[in-house]
């Protein structure tokens, strides 16, 4: 695939992507592909600035929900927002 091709296609997603927030509102948007983002347990460690044996402890006591995707865990944007705002960074 040429580099044009590329950009053409990264035009076209953007466009979809805008389309798709006009026509159900910005706010609702955002909360959407929230949901659907998912974090890995190094991601979620990094942005709160602690390990990743940390991170498995939360999901491990049920502090932080997480989906088990073969050995690994992975936490939605979403219920990782919630965790950030129930326990302050540290």
């Amino acid at each position: 695939m040429s580099i044009t091709t590329y950009i053409q296609l990264e035009k076209e997603q953007l466009n979809n992507l805008l389309k798709e927030a006009a026509s159900v509102g910005v706010n609702a948007f955002i909360k959407e592909k929230n949901k659907k983002e998912m974090l890995t347990t190094g991601d979620c460690a990094r942005e709160y600035n602690c390990t990743i044996p940390t991170i498995k402890s939360y999901i491990k006591t049920g502090k932080l929900v997480a989906v088990q995707v073969k050995k690994n865990h992975r936490i939605s944007r979403h219920e990782f927002n919630k965790f950030l705002k129930k326990h302050k960074a540290l």
